[in-house]
């Protein structure tokens, strides 16, 4: 009878732990830093942060599908610009940071790739993002085509993937000779990979947004959240899993 009473209390009463929670909607790429953002958040606030993490368009259809959810941060400003279009943010965004893309090559780079053009080398085995649902997959379809290069790479495209988290995975399991990924997981792939900058002239910068979203039950605590990203604390977090936290010039 006493373990049925302790158990009873714990099933009903283990909600009070935490003053709130925070439903957060993520990109997948940023699942590292915001992770541990989160427990240092919840250390600090006594606020439970539950993350969402997929591509930022699913992401999106999610908040849009549920009505609920308290904070959106997607991996690019163009999904913050679609759910206010959709009526689904509150208030103006904040960048709490930037990442660019890169090529991560197989370990030892053994095709030899230097630079953007070299992916359009014969045999080529490329993954990428889909732009159709992730934010990556926008941008490299973006900075291809400012380089006039999409067209002669996409016969080399085998791969197209959901996250930007799937193509380093892509990456580790040689299933292609290279991806074009966001400079921060590609870093995660130290084992792996070999990382091939793509010159800012050539690239494009992308900012991380954080907006609260118009249903939250908790504004002013998803407010709170936001502010800790750009805080000292969130700073040393992202730089630390190797995200900017200032605009490259």
């Amino acid at each position: 009878m006493r373990k049925v009473i302790t158990f009873l209390f714990i099933f009903f009463f283990s909600g009070v732990l935490y003053s709130a929670d925070l439903i957060v909607y993520c990109g997948a790429g940023t699942r590292p830093p915001m992770e541990e953002i989160a427990a240092a958040y919840t250390k600090e606030n006594n606020t439970k942060i539950k993350y969402n993490f997929g591509g930022s368009a699913q992401m999106l259809a999610q908040i849009e599908l549920s009505g609920k959810g308290d904070v959106f941060i997607p991996g690019e400003e163009l999904y913050i610009e679609i759910a206010k279009k959709k009526k689904l943010i509150s208030g103006e965004p904040l960048i709490i940071a930037y990442w660019m893309p890169v090529i991560l090559v197989q370990k030892g780079n053994p095709k030899n790739i230097r630079n953007l053009s070299d992916l359009e080398g014969e045999g080529i085995k490329l993954g990428v993002g889909d732009e159709r649902v992730c934010a990556i997959g926008i941008v490299t379809k973006s900075v291809l085509e400012k380089n006039k290069l999409f067209e002669k790479i996409e016969k080399n495209i085998i791969v197209k993937t959901s996250t930007a988290n799937e193509l380093g995975n892509a990456v580790k399991l040689k299933t292609v000779d290279a991806v074009i990924v966001w400079d921060s997981i590609a870093y995660m792939y130290p084992d792996s990979g070999d990382v091939v900058d793509i010159p800012v002239k050539e690239n494009e910068i992308s900012k991380i947004p954080a907006a609260v979203l118009k249903n939250s039950l908790n504004k002013e605590e998803a407010e709170k959240f936001i502010i800790f990203l750009k805080s000292e604390k969130g700073r040393e977090i992202f730089n630390k899993h190797h995200y900017k936290t200032s605009a490259v010039k």
